[in-house]
């Protein structure tokens, strides 16, 4: 048994009184626009190619002065600055006076919420003037030609920065794209000196913080930011329950990455607080107050990418953190040599671990469930034990099919978790088809929107709040490197590397991974069943190479050379470790999948208007104020909005639709029939925006989607399909994959492939048309019962679609997991 290495006493007074005078250090770059354009008005464009965080030094030639205007902006829209933005996307705005001659800075105002340190912001130095993210100017009062060379970007980066650090290539282009995305949304995300979360607050979290260490420590060599990101935190901790335990993967990592058992030794007693100990109940678990359960335990974030997650006493994903951060504290103490900490913690780990498995672990479907008392499996309760190899070896291989097949029902935080899983386990595949998917919930997705940083969620629609400008949004920088080249470390300090590379249905990778001891470079190519792969190691590193095994594969061979291995899993495991330029090659053969690539984002209820006696949102905030007569009576499931006048309706202020990759439904009964068409529901706007469900003269349903300038998208039933009376259910799908499909009673009655988003409104109207819901006349008004209406983001499935029918929209997703 040995003592820890340093004392509480020391512990106590790193915590107290370490200065920042270690921070890692950043700078001002100077960057010359990519492009500069005359608009009509006279007013130039300038365009940086990229956002960065800074501000601007015009140096105006002899004879230009006076006031000049400089519109800051990280959005483009219609040819110009985004000047009303969403979210918190920035536009700003300064006036500066020139002189020619003389270099002025022109800084935006200071925001109150970012740069304001008593609300935990983190600052600059005032010396730089305010900088904000941005990658266009608007520059008015210019007085003769703008020129490359009178104005200069100063933005913000970490002064250590290697541009050559890291390189990564596949076959796949758009691999490449996001690879390039992310790896420079961590350099531009580098701005303050420690991980922030986004210009919204600049403050650190736990959670974002691990996410960009992993991806910093792949991209660059520095490792001082995430130390005093780590140092920082232990003295600012911030609120949500599993952000915690993340302190203890900082640390593991760090040393990991470094070897440092001295700075690991000065932490290690401190970072004990960050296990929830104090949470712990009689049988082993962690568990959860009412408080807790309704506001600190997170699972996800935003709150609508938990796939629809129950919150219990004793919680999944909250159980999964503790045990992993357990696991890794036997780790670094029995690196420290503490071996009554290495006994205490594997115990407790063993005894909480076999609660874990009996309590929540579900053997006849052979997944978790969300927490004891409920049936629930969200991927999330999945996805964690998966990611840290809590789940039972016999039931890896499935649970990571299952959350393939489920595709990506979280936000990008717990991407970064649901990656590291599918990769671990065999479904590389999957990984990657969902990483590259066509659709709004996929790294695709960012690129294709043309932003330079990486966003705070996958789409405007599912936090709208958002910043453009979020680190933790850029797992790829750290997944493509550790899974695709599939580079490591095996020991503390890189001494030893795994080499595990991932195919995931690619012809090639390579690239270089730094580390301590220096790059290792790895190329590998598969063609004709057969993998290629070369590793050319640093100095002092020896490695442990892991390829990937199937039924064709007999032998790993190098120059010839026949390898001993050991065959564990579904890998080739060489005995020995090997060291500098080695090449091997094997056999092998994927798995094949029907459902690999992922068509669409899967459907997320966003809007549920059931009618049982009021027109509240039940499971968002869009609660419908109800204009002219309604009644409630007895309806198709449970009670319904009856509009038996003209002139009746029910809307909201805001349109729930996506642009693109929605569906919506409800139940109707028309009584009578008005000369004019019928609406149930949508959002419309004349003939130029909208989308909606309505009933024609000739009692055929059709669906509309109106994408813009005129164009009119429309596909109907036959006629005579509703029968006065009689209770009919109806839906609409819209998607850029397949395009505007309607349904009626579950049958697919029209479809146009081309209709493939809406241009939005505001107004969302059930029960007259959208646009003349105020009118006094030719409102295209319902005259019948409405039941149940629903919108999701993302598109139903055919058993989501039947489950929504049979049992209503609340119960959509009940039998998803058997499509």
């Amino acid at each position: 048994m040995r003592s820890p290495l340093v004392s509480v006493a020391t512990i106590l007074s790193w915590l107290v009184i370490t200065p920042c005078t270690s921070a890692a250090p950043v700078h001002l770059v100077d960057e010359r626009p990519v492009n500069i354009v005359q608009m009509e008005s006279g007013a130039y464009l300038v365009d940086f190619g990229r956002v960065a965080f800074g501000n601007v030094r015009l140096n105006p030639p002899p004879g230009v002065r006076g006031e000049v205007v400089v519109h800051f902006g990280e959005a483009f829209a219609e040819g110009r600055i985004d000047r009303t933005p969403p979210g918190t996307v920035r536009y700003l705005k300064t006036i500066v006076t020139v002189d020619g001659g003389a270099s002025v800075i022109a800084a935006p105002k200071p925001d109150g919420r970012n740069t304001q340190q008593k609300r935990g912001a983190i600052l600059t130095p005032a010396e730089w003037g305010v900088v904000a993210p941005f990658r266009w100017l608007e520059i008015e009062g210019w007085d003769g030609e703008l020129r490359p060379e009178h104005v200069t970007r100063r933005a913000a980066y970490a002064a250590t920065w290697d541009d050559n650090a890291a390189a990564f290539e596949s076959s796949d282009e758009m691999l490449n794209q996001i690879w390039g995305l992310c790896r420079y949304s961590i350099k531009a995300t580098t701005f303050a000196g420690v991980y922030v979360d986004g210009d919204r607050e600049r403050i650190p979290y736990e959670a974002d913080a691990y996410l960009n260490q992993l991806s910093h420590y792949y991209c660059d060599h520095d490792v001082q930011m995430a130390r005093d990101t780590f140092d920082h935190l232990m003295k600012h901790g911030t609120w949500p329950t599993e952000w915690a335990p993340h302190m203890v993967f900082m640390l593991h990592a760090d040393w990991m990455r470094t070897g440092d058992t001295e700075w690991l030794a000065e932490r290690y007693e401190s970072v004990k607080s960050k296990l929830l100990l104090d949470r712990r109940g009689s049988d082993g678990l962690i568990h959860s107050n009412a408080q807790q359960i309704k506001r600190t335990d997170i699972v996800d974030w935003p709150a609508g990418e938990r796939d629809r997650y129950e919150f219990k006493e004793i919680n999944t994903v909250v159980n999964a953190f503790h045990l992993r951060a357990t696991a890794l504290m036997i780790q670094m103490a029995h690196g420290l040599g503490i071996d009554d900490d290495v006994e205490e913690f594997t115990a407790h780990g063993k005894r909480s671990y076999r609660e874990f498995q009996r309590q929540l672990f579900d053997a006849e479907s052979g997944r978790y469930r969300d927490g004891v008392g409920t049936e629930h499996q969200s991927v999330h309760a999945n996805l964690f034990p998966l990611a840290f190899g809590l789940a039972p070896e016999s039931s890896r291989e499935q649970i990571a099919q299952w959350l393939g097949s489920r595709g990506m029902r979280c936000s990008v935080y717990a991407a970064q978790y649901l990656m590291e899983a599918m990769f671990k386990n065999g479904a590389d595949d999957y990984a990657v088809a969902m990483m590259t998917a066509p659709n709004r919930r996929s790294w695709q997705n960012m690129v294709r929107a043309g932003t330079t940083i990486t966003w705070e969620a996958w789409d405007q629609n599912y936090k709208p709040n958002q910043d453009w400008n979020h680190a933790w949004g850029a797992a790829p920088a750290n997944l493509l490197p550790r899974y695709i080249l599939g580079a490591e470390a095996l020991t503390p300090g890189w001494e030893v590397a795994r080499i595990r590379p991932c195919i995931g249905g690619l012809k090639y990778a390579k690239g270089k991974v730094p580390t301590p001891r220096g790059p290792i470079k790895i190329d590998w190519t598969f063609e004709n069943e057969l993998l290629e792969l070369s590793v050319a190691l640093p100095p002092g590193m020896t490695a442990q190479i892991e390829l990937p095994a199937s039924e064709v594969a007999r032998v790993v061979e190098s120059q010839g050379q026949v390898m001993d291995t050991k065959r564990v899993g579904g890998r080739f495991i060489l005995d020995e470790t090997v060291q500098g330029d080695v090449t091997f090659t094997v056999r092998y053969r994927p798995k094949r999948r029907e459902h690999v690539v992922v068509t669409g984002p899967p459907a997320n209820l966003i809007g549920h208007w059931n009618l049982d006696g009021n027109a509240d949102d039940s499971v968002g905030s869009r609660d419908g104020l109800v204009g002219g007569i309604v009644h409630f009576v007895p309806g198709k499931l449970g009670r319904a909005a009856t509009f038996q006048d003209e002139g009746g309706f029910i809307s909201t202020s805001e349109n729930p639709f996506p642009q693109t990759d929605f569906s919506i439904a409800a139940w109707v009964r028309l009584k009578s029939q008005s000369p004019d068409k019928s609406y149930i529901a949508g959002t419309q706007k004349s003939n130029q925006a909208g989308a909606f469900i309505r009933v024609e003269p000739d009692r055929s349903v059709s669906a509309t989607v109106l994408p813009g300038k005129g164009v009119i998208v429309e596909v109907a039933s036959i006629p005579g399909t509703i029968t006065l009376g009689d209770w009919t259910h109806v839906a609409m799908t819209v998607s850029e994959a397949n395009g505007l499909k309607l349904y009626v009673d579950g049958v697919l009655v029209g479809e146009d492939v081309l209709a493939t988003s809406h241009a939005s409104m505001k107004n969302f109207t059930i029960g007259r048309r959208p646009d003349r819901a105020l009118s006094v006349s030719d409102g295209g008004d319902w005259l019948g019962e409405i039941d149940d209406v629903a919108v999701w983001d993302g598109v139903l499935t055919q058993s989501q679609l039947k489950n929504t029918i049979d049992k209503g929209a609340s119960h959509f997703d009940d039998a998803a997991s058997d499509d």
